[in-house]
């Protein structure tokens, strides 16, 4: 059977697989950066556009089959929907999580007499938290190397003993992440698959754009549709209840042919009108319950306005959708396009038909299709801008959910290391090249 790795090189979009093999070998990516002088934050964000842009070509390589067969990695597109490579996505970080998968790594480290690589005559089994918690511990052993510009100017034999100690566990992690490559890119692609079907699904599922479902793709609260939406409500339901009041106290039909004809007609259209509101939000429902069960399996990905560090940090990056704004947007979603649309088809046959000549029914009609559509037509947003709340969404929920995989993945991808961590990890990697040149030698 055809495995992963060999799907992603032969027929994975460049886009895909360019951002699979960052983030499956996160510190090999982050030596290589710093070797070549690049930021390995700018690569994670520019593949993240690009497969984003491509998100289309990428989902459809779903129906990409080998000798008529779907192999069971394509399955995770053509047959899998978001729920269920969510699921499975967990279901490895839980596995992961229980089970540590220890490989043997033959070491390399650097001699002791001349500084230099050599060959161990042992080997050791070590799991991927232990490569990259040691890798983590012993950068933080080194604080005080931060005041060295270069490797050059590290004149005190302790200080060169502890950048050693970093560079043999940079030479642990990307051992250990060439043999974990296919175990490793397997689950990052679990996870695109999960995130890019999930922003797909408004689509998919004909969900129409309002001013409450935004939040279902976007980690920005809208200050504007909040307020605006709130008003919006209230004045559909008090729109509605004094055309229902006027006509219950005020009933008397109007029986003329062209006034019954608008009556007729109005009523079917305003019912078709509903269903398609109605089943818009229905599929919509489906997408905000599952968001909050993710929500609460994930809650780092929203403010929490109770701890004053996590709002600040969560700020800056432009993360300010909570719990109580999503809740707030289905209550409104739902009262605006179930209640209201079920409702309208019975009321606009009542006003209609209550109204006094043709050109007063006319205007009524017009008066329940725009209580019914308004706040489709009052939430306006370029498609510029659409892609990019989707786009910083994606990129939001991949960074957090592949934290998980490994807790010490964290500061690699949200933000690069701290400035005195990236500055050590900078001369270890300089250290590590110099060695390597004199190895090869």
């Amino acid at each position: 059977m055809l495995n992963i790795q060999n799907y992603l090189e032969c027929n994975a979009i460049d886009e895909a697989y360019n951002l699979i093999n960052l983030l499956g070998s996160p510190i090999t990516n982050y030596y290589n950066a710093k070797l070549n002088k690049t930021s390995i934050y700018s690569l994670w964000t520019k593949y993240t556009i690009e497969l984003f842009n491509n998100r289309s070509e990428f989902l459809l390589g779903g129906e990409i089959s080998i000798d008529g067969k779907y192999n069971e990695d394509i399955k995770l597109l053509s047959n899998n929907n978001y729920i269920d490579n969510y699921n499975l996505f967990k279901e490895k970080i839980d596995y992961k999580k229980k089970h540590t998968n220890k490989i043997i790594l033959n070491k390399t480290r650097i001699s002791p007499q001349n500084n230099t690589f050599f060959d161990t005559d042992f080997n050791i089994k070590i799991d991927d938290r232990e490569c990259y918690e040691k890798l983590n511990h012993s950068i933080s052993q080194c604080y005080q190397l931060h005041q060295y510009k270069n490797v050059s100017d590290i004149i005190i034999l302790n200080h060169k003993e502890k950048l050693k100690d970093v560079v043999n566990n940079i030479n642990d992690c990307i051992i250990y992440e060439e043999k974990q490559k296919k175990e490793n890119d397997k689950v990052i692609y679990i996870l695109l698959c999960f995130v890019y079907q999930y922003l797909n699904v408004f689509e998919d599922s004909s969900v129409n754009l309002n001013m409450w479902n935004y939040c279902l793709r976007s980690i920005k609260l809208s200050k504007k549709y909040l307020l605006i939406g709130i008003f919006t409500i209230i004045c559909q339901y008090l729109w509605t209840f004094s055309l229902t009041y006027n006509f219950i106290t005020n009933y008397d039909p109007n029986y003329e042919p062209m006034v019954i004809m608008v009556t007729i007609i109005s009523s079917l259209i305003s019912a078709l009108y509903s269903y398609d509101t109605m089943s818009s939000f229905w599929a919509a429902r489906k997408i905000y319950c599952f968001l909050f069960d993710f929500y609460t399996e994930f809650p780092e990905l929203l403010i929490n306005n109770n701890i004053q560090h996590n709002k600040i940090n969560y700020n800056k990056r432009g993360i300010t959708m909570t719990n109580a704004t999503i809740y707030w947007n289905y209550f409104a979603d739902f009262s605006s396009n179930f209640i209201l649309p079920f409702t309208m088809p019975i009321i606009n046959f009542f006003v209609v038909i209550n109204s006094e000549n043709l050109l007063e029914a006319s205007l009524n009609s017009m008066a329940i299709f725009f209580i019914i559509q308004i706040d489709e037509e009052l939430y306006t947003i370029t498609s510029y801008e659409n892609d990019k709340q989707m786009n910083n969404f994606a990129k939001w929920v991949i960074s957090t959910l592949y934290s998980r995989i490994n807790n010490n993945f964290n500061c690699n991808f949200r933000q690069e290391y701290e400035t005195c961590n990236n500055h050590i990890f900078s001369l270890a990697c300089e250290y590590k090249n110099i060695l390597e040149i004199g190895y090869t030698n």
